[in-house]
């Protein structure tokens, strides 16, 4: 391998190296999982088998906690979550009575994760672009 083919493989050996960085430090600094926590949010149920709207969509799976003043209620034979949708449904022979008030507590992702997300698509594939422009230009390609 000539001299010259050695430094194309090693500055392409470093652009690597240095792309890896900067994608974790996007990824750290653009975070999509942050979330809202909400507590004592009531709902009111409906007949059983019919969904409730919550006051947030995108709930994470499994943060719920159900309960009145006596009672916390397990999931498994009370209700169904459409975490996606932000639904409650109570289920048949649910402990949860129709037309009964309830608290709830869960979390729920926040808003603008989407836009994060799509921020740190841009930033790297432009990252990435400028990287291979750079690489480009070294072995003397013309553009």
């Amino acid at each position: 391998m000539s001299n010259n083919n050695w430094k194309i493989a090693e500055l392409a050996f470093a652009t690597f190296m240095v792309a890896i960085i900067a994608w974790n430090a996007v990824g750290l600094l653009f975070q999509t999982d942050d979330y809202t926590s909400v507590e004592g949010e009531q709902f009111t149920t409906a007949t059983w088998g019919v969904p409730v709207n919550l006051n947030h969509n995108n709930i994470i799976t499994n943060s719920e906690t159900v309960y009145n003043s006596t009672t916390t209620f397990a999931a498994s034979g009370n209700y169904t979550m459409d975490y996606d949708a932000g639904t409650i449904t109570t289920t048949v022979n649910s402990s949860l009575t129709n037309n009964t008030v309830y608290s709830i507590d869960y979390q729920c992702g926040k808003v603008n994760s989407a836009v994060s997300n799509l921020i740190t698509v841009v930033v790297s594939i432009l990252f990435f672009v400028s990287i291979l422009v750079v690489i480009l230009k070294y072995v003397g390609v013309k553009m």
